[in-house]
């Protein structure tokens, strides 16, 4: 071969190089593992709820909590396809998206009547991630009692600074030489850097939009089911279908870990400062 057909061949083969470090460690390109073919996922399904169908005596301003087979998109869980409250009146409620556990818990604007039969209905409109539709809808009635929980405590709130600290979740499995961490040339992955200080990293997260399908925030401040972020590390999860660009996080490496990803979603919702 002539020395300038190999030059070529190894500029060549530098560059493929290049394009599969850039896109494995970042999310610019789709991967087909991420999409969804028929029967590539299981039925999207009802595990449990909480109170359980026909209990009686519930507490008036209890959670009504539904956990499910995998992701629950929060974009789908409204009045009429959710609806919780007396037979035939139905009362306005707002739901908060437990992604790492699979769950919703749904609140009641105002506590429940006393001694009355609780009907909860979820229509197949509701759907996961993945987009697959509920398997099939569902229906349950539970019975109130007199009883009011008290307030729970106030949680306190994860850091950035300590999440991105030396011995934090991002710093250990994020802020990876080659990854999310600049190299000597400026290049992080995704042009997301875990290692520079945690208000320059607010900042970027809070700001930028990742995800070609929809354009989501990596964070998204109180909204840890809508932060890309958040999706990324659970595509990792055994069993997880969630419709993300590029590959899920971290690369090459054992996921993280369910109590790592509840400290992260709350890290969000809290207000991820």
């Amino acid at each position: 071969m002539a020395p300038g057909c190999v030059k070529m061949a190894v500029k060549l083969l530098s560059l493929v190089l290049a394009a599969f470090c850039v896109h494995g460690c970042g999310d610019e390109v789709d991967d087909p593992a991420q999409r969804l073919a028929p029967g590539s996922s299981p039925p999207f399904t009802l595990v449990s709820t909480q109170p359980s169908p026909d209990q009686s005596d519930v507490p008036r301003n209890a959670d009504i909590v539904l956990r499910f087979s995998d992701f629950p998109d929060p974009a789908t869980l409204f009045y009429p396809w959710v609806s919780i409250g007396p037979r035939s009146d139905p009362v306005p409620f707002t739901s908060e998206v437990r992604l790492v556990d699979r769950e919703v818990r749904f609140r009641p604007h105002r506590p429940l009547l006393a001694q009355t039969e609780i009907v909860v209905t979820v229509s197949r409109r509701l759907h996961a991630l993945s987009g697959r539709p509920l398997g099939n809808s569902f229906r349950m009635v539970f019975r109130t009692g007199f009883a009011l929980l008290p307030d729970a405590p106030v949680a306190i709130a994860p850091r950035l600074a300590e999440l991105a600290g030396p011995s934090g979740i991002f710093a250990q499995r994020c802020a990876q030489a080659g990854c999310h961490r600049r190299d000597e040339a400026g290049f992080a992955a995704a042009g997301l850097d875990f290692a520079q200080d945690p208000r320059s990293l607010r900042e970027h997260v809070l700001s930028d939009r990742r995800g070609g399908l929809d354009a989501l925030r990596w964070v998204d401040v109180g909204r840890p089911e809508a932060s890309y972020l958040l999706r990324k590390l659970l595509a990792a999860q055994p069993e997880a279908f969630v419709r993300i660009t590029g590959s899920a996080m971290p690369l090459a490496q054992p996921p993280l870990s369910s109590d790592a990803l509840r400290t992260i979603e709350t890290w969000i919702r809290m207000g991820a400062n």
